[in-house]
């Protein structure tokens, strides 16, 4: 029979090659995003001074460089994904991270209050209460309309340990300076200034928490509200901490004509640009310097020391009523002063003035800058 041995098998054949690597996924504009280890609630983060606070980028996108910025008194920027931070003197901080790559940046910010590891007094902030100089001063306040209307002053997320804000009718909406200065090397007295922005009645109440004793300033309805200009308001004593001075911080970027600088203030979205020169009954000047917290309306400028905030300005939008921007300037201080607003859509320009000695009064100024320019 014919046969034979059957023809080999094919060889298995070889396996496919293995598939490629995807491509990397598109590189994207960076998106910031971090976390920390500190506690917060409604919006608002806590620490204690000299605490350190451990800070993560969880960016996304291409990261080719980052910043935090640590509010006022950062010394300089830092750049690691992961990094440490105290504050040495209670106040509000905003917190930053700034990412890029050459596809664009982003920015994401929280606000942390820092209260005293040390506290010198047992103020507790809220929303209602202000604390001052190591949790010692306690400061809380009570408006009322002559319509009837009344409510309680609220805490500003911004401040200092010697400087705060309060607000009556809107957040963006600053009302009241405080300041609480210890001036123990000068006449043996803790100090209490204050401005206010308005014709509102207003009582405001300051706490030494340490020894009880309180001290009440009051405006009535209708009246332009002076300066509270008081060196003696509480015999100083050895529980006052020192006081750390931090250095001037960048200014904000601005938007529209107006370029914000050191000395430069911006508001309504770069329209009104701001200057101020101030001086002294012994013969010293200078220009105000302008403090990072702000809002589209309210601003702040400071003369000696970025803690201590010497006055508060606003422009609120009136238009709707009569047609033109309103001026309020409140003053915490004795000093001179000349502050010099430019409309930079209309090219108008004013200027205020108040002599050096004497406690400022508020500026309500209801007809300063008309919204669009008059007629040629």
């Amino acid at each position: 029979g014919g046969g034979g041995a059957p023809p080999p098998a094919d060889p298995d054949p070889s396996p496919p090659p293995p598939d490629p690597d995807p491509p990397p996924p598109p590189r994207t504009a960076p998106d910031a995003a971090f976390n920390h280890d500190a506690t917060c609630a409604d919006g608002l983060c806590r620490a204690l001074t000299g605490e350190p606070v451990t800070f993560q980028d969880t960016s996304t996108g291409g990261i080719a460089s980052r910043r935090w910025d640590f509010g006022y008194d950062t010394v300089r920027s830092r750049s690691g994904s992961t990094v440490a931070h105290s504050w040495s003197s209670p106040g509000f901080y905003e917190v930053s991270l700034s990412v890029e790559n050459e596809l664009g940046h982003s920015t994401r910010s929280q606000v942390f209050l820092v209260e005293a590891g040390d506290p010198a007094g047992s103020c507790r902030s809220d929303p209602q209460t202000l604390c001052l100089l190591h949790s010692r001063y306690q400061v809380r306040a009570h408006w009322w309309t002559g319509d009837g209307r009344n409510g309680v002053g609220h805490v500003v997320r911004a401040g200092t340990d010697e400087s705060g804000l309060l607000w009556f009718f809107a957040p963006s909406n600053w009302e009241v300076l405080v300041k609480v200065l210890d001036g123990s090397a000068e006449n043996g007295h803790v100090w209490v200034y204050g401005a206010s922005t308005t014709d509102v009645g207003y009582v405001v109440s300051v706490t030494d928490t340490a020894t009880g004793a309180m001290r009440e300033y009051r405006n009535e309805p209708g009246h332009e509200a002076p300066a509270i200009v008081s060196a003696t308001a509480f015999p100083a004593d050895a529980g006052l901490p020192g006081r750390d001075r931090p250095a001037g911080q960048a200014p904000f970027p601005e938007s529209g004509s107006c370029r914000a600088g050191s000395d430069t203030l911006c508001l309504r979205d770069g329209r009104f640009e701001l200057t101020v020169d101030w001086r002294t009954t012994d013969g010293r000047l200078g220009p105000g310097r302008t403090s990072r917290p702000r809002s589209v309306e309210s601003g702040l400028f400071w003369y000696f020391s970025p803690l201590n905030w010497e006055m508060l300005v606003k422009v609120v939008d009136g238009t709707a009523m009569n047609g033109n921007f309103w001026l309020c300037v409140a003053s915490a201080t004795d000093v001179g002063f000349e502050l010099t607003v430019r409309d930079t859509a209309t090219g108008l320009v004013k200027v205020y003035t108040k002599d050096a000695g004497s406690p400022a009064p508020a500026i309500i100024d209801m007809g300063a800058f008309p919204e669009r320019a008059p007629p040629a």
